[in-house]
């Protein structure tokens, strides 16, 4: 692959670009071979640009385009459909692992912290491959350093996160960009990293800035609407919305987790808040954040127990009108501060 790799950068550098980011407080340096490729995937990485050299132990990822610079690896192609998601495999030492979909391939070195990867044709990219590039290798990097990937929507209010758990569908994203559309700091509405301490504080981290919406939140957010770009493959049935574009400022890297809201929609037109059992949170945010995301351990449900025993706990109940939203979570954020 890395041999793959320096052939398409020699035989098509005019597509090559670079890219330095700070992902989690970690170093990332990323080259792409192919124009269309980098304008798919870099702008969910906007927020994290970096203007210093990257660190020594960053990890490096090295991409290219098979159709713009014809340079072609074996892509199996067939993974069971369309709509079939990522295939993960390892070696036995598990320090080679192996990320193929229908149109994409890619390997990380653990040790020598490195991804490299093709795609067959950018144009072919699914569209959670666009709003979160290179997830599910990122998320086994990152977890060696102390920084796991959560299923969770994340927001800040004058330097409190507020964490948004629950399973799909619970309003993790509609709660996240109802948010940010109100004032608060956005850092993501479907995964992002969480950061213990030695003290026992847990820091959020923002990864990507983007959204993946459905015909349901385009008809919430028509604002957004305007802005919402179509997936590639018609069974796909979410838009994409780069946010750092729409709301360059509000962006935010890092957050102390102050408050966990559980949302859930109610038939109202008022959204408000109560609190919620220990035991609710943890089954709100552990199932998928551990069973879905590659690398997981015991000790990263262990991690998620401490964070739901030190903060408080609300049942978000989301009425129709989600202007109303930022008000109730900021209520909630203030009570849970009191408290």
């Amino acid at each position: 692959m890395s041999e793959f790799f320096e052939e398409a950068v020699a035989r098509r550098p005019d597509t090559v670009s670079a890219h330095s980011y700070v992902a989690a407080g970690h170093g990332v340096r990323l080259r792409i071979a192919g124009r269309r490729f980098a304008r798919e995937v870099t702008p969910s990485l906007a927020h994290l640009l970096s203007s210093g050299p990257a660190p020594a132990r960053a990890l490096s990822i090295d991409m290219w385009d098979q159709e713009e610079t014809g340079v072609t690896a074996t892509i199996t192609g067939d993974r069971g459909g369309e709509e079939a998601f990522s295939f993960l495999t390892a070696s036995a030492d598990d320090r080679f692992v192996a990320e193929e979909r229908n149109v994409t391939m890619s390997w990380l070195d653990r040790h020598v912290c490195r991804i490299v990867g093709c795609a067959a044709s950018a144009g072919g990219l699914y569209v959670d491959q666009r709003a979160r590039p290179f997830t599910r290798l990122m998320s086994i990097w990152l977890n060696d350093r102390g920084v796991q990937l959560v299923h969770s929507g994340l927001v800040a209010w004058q330097g409190r996160g507020v964490l948004f758990v629950g399973m799909s569908g619970a309003g993790k994203s509609t709660s996240s960009i109802a948010c940010l559309r109100g004032g608060f700091d956005y850092l993501g509405d479907d995964f992002v990293g969480l950061e213990e301490a030695p003290d026992g504080t847990h820091t959020g981290h923002g990864i990507y800035a983007s959204c993946l919406l459905t015909p349901a939140h385009l008809a919430r957010f028509p604002d957004l609407a305007a802005h919402a770009l179509a997936p590639h493959h018609a069974h796909e049935d979410k838009s994409l919305v780069y946010l750092s574009r729409l709301f360059p400022d509000r962006m935010e890297r890092r957050v102390a987790i102050a408050v966990m809201a559980l949302p859930r929609v109610v038939d109202s037109d008022e959204t408000t808040f109560r609190p919620a059992s220990k035991v609710e949170a943890l089954l709100a945010l552990a199932p998928t954040s551990v069973m879905f995301l590659p690398g997981a351990t015991p000790r990263a449900l262990d991690k998620l127990g401490r964070l739901v025993e030190r903060v408080p706990c609300y049942w978000l109940e989301l009425g129709r009108d989600v202007d109303r939203i930022p008000d109730t979570v900021r209520a909630m954020v203030e009570i849970a501060g009191a408290t």
